[in-house]
């Protein structure tokens, strides 16, 4: 397993892969690994979504006292992720940062409470599976329209996003 430790305590992890003629192999998840490196939250909720190639979902957070920290991983296809630290304290407040996830490279990514969060299908069938440290909470949802002028992310010209996402406020600061 590798591990990386980046700016505004995003990690990303690449695990052992074990792979032989019946298959592959691999931890998905591992409360030990996690401590050791740093995650000492328990995850307490899985979901899994399914895309269509061009689908975005995000960009989204959970505010207050749910505020949710993410192990993102892509167990079918691949997504183009994207974090934005909104962490008003941060030294990194407003920055963005982007990740490749794909099923061919098993790569996951850590994502502490306190970022916007969304990703891209790059594929149909994209397979998302989103590990979290709190339950989700509808009252705290917080949606974020993607395009803002405080992080200039160079989006794809085509996606395909829900109402609650194109509707979505623009982000203000305080």
């Amino acid at each position: 397993m590798h591990v990386r430790h980046l700016q505004g305590g995003l990690i990303v992890i690449e695990p052992q892969l074990h792979e032989d003629r019946r298959g592959l192999f691999f931890e998905q998840y591992k409360e030990s690994l996690l401590i050791d490196i740093g995650v000492t939250d328990r995850l307490v909720q899985s979901n899994v979504s399914i895309s269509h190639k061009g689908v975005f979902r995000g960009l989204h957070y959970q505010r207050g006292a749910y505020a949710q920290g993410k192990l993102i991983s892509c167990l079918h296809g691949a997504i183009w992720d994207v974090v934005i630290d909104i962490r008003p304290d941060s030294p990194h407040y407003l920055q963005w940062y982007s990740f490749y996830l794909t099923s061919g490279y098993r790569r996951q990514l850590w994502i502490p409470p306190g970022f916007l969060h969304g990703f891209y299908a790059l594929m149909d069938n994209t397979h998302v599976v989103y590990h979290m440290t709190r339950e989700y909470n509808p009252s705290c949802d917080v949606s974020v329209f993607y395009q803002s002028t405080a992080w200039m992310i160079p989006w794809p010209a085509q996606m395909l996003l829900s109402d609650k996402d194109r509707d979505a406020p623009h982000w203000f600061s305080s």
